[in-house]
């Protein structure tokens, strides 16, 4: 991983809208030919600086491409420590020249990515700067890696900004589309192969929301809305390291991130091109039924179902408490179109919070597993729940457990629905390939509970 910032494709690596031999993709040919940061940018640096001490604040620039970002801390005598592939601070004499300028500076300090970042101590960092990086990234667990190692290098009480322009030429209109290939998530911009080619792929909020989330950070949302004030178009958070990190242990990526490959034995993967989604599908056939693997087996759903309803459900927590009742998985419901939506405005079942029990062996689930979930389920923060499990061995006798926890509540309003792999792989394939079915396949659960 990260050992060449060039990466080369085969058709066998799944791209088969273009009839191509190979693509080759060098990640420095996306680094911006302007010397110095625009206006916009300028303007977001000063109010993330204010009222820090440069003598005591150290900054990471990630990507730091030609160094234009990088020259303005220094100047502002900020301890900077910039980080690129060495092929890119060696291509075209200007990057040359503000190298070596910048290197006259006693608090600028030069990195080789990934090596020089592999080796660092963890929570060094008071700032780290990611500025339209992950966008250019080819290899969507490569982006969560490199949320992961972010998280590993900033301190406890520092913060990373993300800052990506969308390139609202790209996929939004015809005009766009004759001038770009479709390639994996994102782009190839051009009508031609090239020797080398760039990439882009458009992230959209929800999904950089969710990706930041999963990688245990907490946006600072309001922050965050002050800084796109200032960007205009542009995408900007500020997040701080906060929450339990779950994407690693629910992917094996810590040693992915420390090898820097990905394991050829455990749990995971092969370095073909996967969706996150696909990622955690594979996760979840790979995880073994049982007590061992019942934590990752925990983290894996909750992120699945992260993902899959990352518009209608929000601030996922893991292993906390309603009402001094510990719970598995926890999510919050945003006012959205969806199913969950649809739970309030036509069914009638508050849910304000949506409640999950994750339970990683081979029988149905009985009394005991639905007593758990039901006692968790109360009228002011939400009547409805979902038990996941493995395998259900008998479906009509598991199907009689949830109508009757539904007939006996009060006004019949208390729903537990149960899924198990087979309803996860189909909400997965659904997400990806057909979206619009997700809520269809939900209400279809719902009503043999109701009716």
């Amino acid at each position: 991983m990260w050992k060449t910032p060039i990466y080369e494709f085969k058709p066998k690596h799944g791209f088969k809208t273009l009839s191509y031999s190979s693509i080759k993709i060098d990640v420095t040919h996306s680094a911006p030919k302007m010397v110095n940061p625009g206006g916009q940018l300028v303007s977001i640096f000063k109010k993330i600086i204010e009222r820090k001490n440069p003598a005591t604040t150290t900054i990471l620039d990630l990507g730091a491409a030609r160094l234009r970002n990088s020259k303005f801390f220094v100047e502002k005598k900020f301890q900077v420590y910039a980080a690129e592939f060495e092929e890119l601070f060696k291509k075209g004499s200007k990057t040359e020249e503000r190298l070596l300028e910048l290197k006259g500076y006693k608090n600028f300090h030069p990195l080789i990515f990934p090596e020089d970042i592999y080796a660092f101590n963890q929570n060094f960092f008071d700032f780290i700067l990611l500025l339209n990086v992950p966008t250019v990234m080819p290899i969507p667990v490569e982006r969560i890696c490199l949320l992961l190692i972010i998280r590993r290098l900033l301190k406890s009480n520092g913060s990373f900004i993300w800052y990506s322009d969308p390139m609202i030429r790209v996929g939004k209109n015809n005009y766009a589309n004759r001038y770009v290939r479709k390639f994996f998530d994102g782009y190839l911009p051009g009508s031609k192969k090239k020797a080398t080619e760039t990439f882009y792929v458009e992230l959209h909020e929800n999904e950089i929301e969710t990706m930041i989330e999963s990688c245990g950070f907490k946006i600072d949302f309001e922050y965050s809305n002050e800084l796109k004030k200032l960007s205009y178009t542009n995408i900007v958070y500020r997040s701080k390291p906060k929450d339990r990190i779950v994407f690693s242990r629910a992917l094996n990526l810590d040693d992915m991130i420390k090898q820097g490959t990905v394991p050829k034995n455990g749990h995971y993967f092969s370095t073909e091109f996967k969706s996150t989604l696909e990622l955690l599908a594979e996760g979840l056939k790979s995880t073994k039924e049982g007590r061992p693997d019942a934590y990752r087996f925990q983290d894996i759903i909750g992120n699945t179902l992260r993902y899959i309803f990352k518009r209608q459900l929000t601030d996922m927590k893991i292993e906390t408490h309603a009402e001094g009742i510990r719970v598995d998985v926890t999510f919050r419901r945003k006012n959205k179109k969806g199913f969950f939506k649809d739970l309030e405005d036509i069914y009638k079942i508050p849910c304000p919070y949506i409640f999950i029990e994750c339970k990683n062996y081979s029988e149905d689930p009985g009394n005991e597993e639905f007593d758990q979930l039901d006692s968790r389920l109360k009228n002011r923060t939400g009547l409805f729940g979902l038990l996941v499990v493995r395998k259900i061995q008998d479906k009509a006798k598991c199907l009689g457990h949830c109508i009757r926890r539904n007939r006996d509540s009060d006004n019949q309003k208390k729903v537990i629905m149960v899924l198990e792999d087979t309803d996860i792989f189909e909400l997965i394939e659904a997400k990806i390939k057909y979206p619009n079915e997700i809520t269809e396949f939900l209400h279809k659960k719902l009503k043999k509970i109701l009716l």
